[in-house]
């Protein structure tokens, strides 16, 4: 089985799955499409439905000198079902080819919904082998990945972010203090502390702040600092001076990135220091990220794997990249999958 290699370690196959690993939505072929779903293809017959779609191609008559009829029109030959490696694969020729991907373009030339090619790029996006953009997609290094609105990473990986703030909200001890860092994944942890236990939060997030603020049981502190307009965080040195007068039991920080070699990172320098200064006030430091975060490297670092003392992932990350939690283990940080 061949495979494209990332700078992060994780790889996408490019083959067909390693035996005994069905092949399904998530990592494979779509599964088939029932009977009578069938599409018409340019030349008339029928064909696959949209789950594994067909490649097109224009077809050039040399007697004419064109591409297609006298008119100048093309004419598309559909060259056989596509799977969902074979999908990617053909993305990343174009991404190659013509230097950006347009979801509905790539949604009709492969013959399949847009949906599908938006989970394709996701796909592709994870293991580090381009960008998405609104509506499409350009190569790695043509463009950096920019910060999410909040509405837009909240909309990310739900399920995979409340499995993580369970698990996270449960290492917490009564009487504690802890610290919440800005991100939907520390929200997940704030909706799951246990209830009617004393406890003291630091954030630096204000829907943190605003989901804890009526808990009786719970002393809520905001760090202050500039408001970032769509994201509702707080940075700048005020934050960073509160931090560092501030000592606590447990920090919980995100992070748009996780990778063995390059460390943590995030999309927005200015984090850094917030981050940096959170890490220094807590007795207990862990990362929260969803298994697409694995094997990334965001624009910004801001701590090497061993300055951290746990990873909290997702059971996914187990599958989708079993060769960055190794090598993660490896350089020391413990690891805790939520299920």
């Amino acid at each position: 089985m061949s495979h494209v290699r990332t700078n992060a370690g994780c790889s996408l196959d490019t083959g067909r799955a390693p035996r005994g690993q069905p092949e399904g939505p998530a990592g494979g072929a779509a599964s088939r499409p029932p009977e009578g779903d069938r599409r018409r293809t340019p030349t008339g017959r029928a064909g696959p439905a949209a789950g594994r779609g067909l490649v097109s191609r224009s077809v050039v008559h040399p007697a004419r000198g064109d591409a297609g009829g006298g008119d100048g029109s093309s004419v598309q030959e559909a060259v056989g079902p596509v799977l969902a490696e074979e999908r990617r694969r053909q993305l990343l020729q174009w991404l190659e080819e013509e230097g950006r991907i347009q979801v509905t373009d790539a949604a009709r030339r492969l013959a399949v919904s847009p949906m599908t090619v938006r989970r394709d790029l996701e796909r592709l996006e994870a293991d580090g082998l381009l960008v998405r953009t609104r509506g499409g997609a350009l190569p790695v290094g043509t463009a950096t990945p920019r910060e999410l609105p909040y509405a837009s990473k909240r909309a990310r990986q739900v399920e995979a972010k409340r499995k993580i703030g369970r698990l996270a909200a449960s290492l917490v001890r009564a009487g504690e203090t802890v610290v919440l860092d800005a991100g939907s994944t520390t929200l997940q942890i704030a909706r799951h502390l246990p209830p009617r236990v004393a406890l003291k939060v630091v954030t630096n997030d204000l829907l943190i702040a605003r989901e804890l603020a009526d808990r009786e049981d719970i002393d809520v502190y905001v760090t202050g600092g500039l408001v970032r307009r769509g994201v509702y965080s707080l940075q700048g040195p005020e934050t960073e001076a509160y931090l560092r007068a501030t000592h606590v039991d447990r920090a919980f920080l995100g992070a748009d990135g996780v990778d063995a070699v390059y460390g943590l990172s995030t999309t927005n320098r200015q984090k850094v220091p917030v981050k940096q200064a959170m890490l220094a006030a807590a007795e207990h430091t862990y990362v929260v990220a969803d298994h697409t975060k694995l094997g990334r490297r965001a624009f910004a670092r801001f701590a090497a794997v061993g300055e951290v003392g746990a990873l909290i992932c997702d059971e996914e990350a187990r599958a989708a990249c079993p060769s960055q939690l190794a090598a993660l283990e490896e350089a020391g940080l413990a690891i805790l999958l939520a299920t």
